[in-house]
């Protein structure tokens, strides 16, 4: 959720609705979304995304917060409360907080922004890349899922919905010379910025043990990367949407880039 209140005298004003998840990378806590989300702008032509011209200085968040200890069928289970919590995106000399691909710079629709230390103690926090994932290998014409909150329709605990999607071209490969893959989806709204899964069925063995592969049906979750809206405005057009490949992030961590003011 995005808020400007630079240029109005009222209270703030709720601009856009995007997906923002957290990354983990040397002991620091970031916040991952695309570049878009937070500049206002068009990552590639700079245009202004907003109908009045309004550019966005803060992004609002849930968080969830350890509340107390229930019992549910005698088993003992912590309850969550989700707070809102809001982090600017400029400094007091206002230039942008969030990191760019060192790089590609705004070629590439997505950044990083440092989450306090101080939420990240207060708040459960989750980082995709501290998640029991497995080690697959993309694959083109593969099943992967979008997390987000298409038309700002989620579940009632706030969990995202999962947007079904194939992989359309060689994610070896780049698109356009940078790195990023297209998925054969359609998708709406609500969904810049959301973490990409690849889910692959079959029968698996356990590679601790030492089970045959063939003994058991199972699934495989990996992180393909950030998904960041749809090629052409016309829903219907192509029915292509951008991923970002996973290994931008780390790239923009280590690049330590701030993003630049665009005018």
């Amino acid at each position: 959720m995005i808020y400007d209140a630079q240029d109005y005298n009222t209270e703030e004003v709720y601009l856009s609705l995007g997906v923002v998840f957290i990354y983990e990378h040397c002991e620091c806590t970031y916040l991952i979304t695309n570049l878009h989300n937070v500049s206002g702008r068009h990552y590639r032509n700079g245009e202004i995304l907003h109908s009045r011209g309004a550019i966005p200085n803060k992004v609002s968040l849930r968080l969830g917060k350890p509340n107390r200890f229930v019992k549910d069928r005698g088993i003992k289970r912590e309850t969550i409360t989700w707070e809102e919590i809001t982090i600017d995106l400029w400094d007091e000399n206002k230039d942008p907080l969030w990191l760019e691909h060192p790089e590609h710079g705004n070629d590439v629709d997505v950044m990083a922004l440092a989450l306090p230390r101080e939420e990240v103690e207060e708040y459960h926090c989750f980082p995709i890349n501290r998640q029991d994932l497995d080690a697959v290998h993309p694959r083109i014409s593969e099943e992967a899922f979008i997390l987000g909150y298409p038309l700002s329709i989620g579940e009632p605990s706030n969990l995202p919905v999962w947007k079904r999607a194939t992989i359309a071209t060689e994610p070896g490969g780049e698109v356009e010379d940078l790195p990023k893959v297209y998925l054969d989806t359609k998708t709406a709204k609500g969904m810049s910025g959301a973490p990409v899964v690849i889910q692959r069925r079959g029968v698996y063995g356990n590679p601790e043990t030492d089970v045959v592969p063939g003994e058991s049906w199972d699934f495989r979750r990996s992180f393909l990367g950030v998904y960041s809206g749809r090629l052409g405005e016309d829903p219907f057009e192509a029915q292509l949407g951008i991923a970002w490949k996973k290994e931008v992030i780390t790239k923009i961590i280590e690049g330590e880039v701030r993003g630049e003011p665009r005018v």
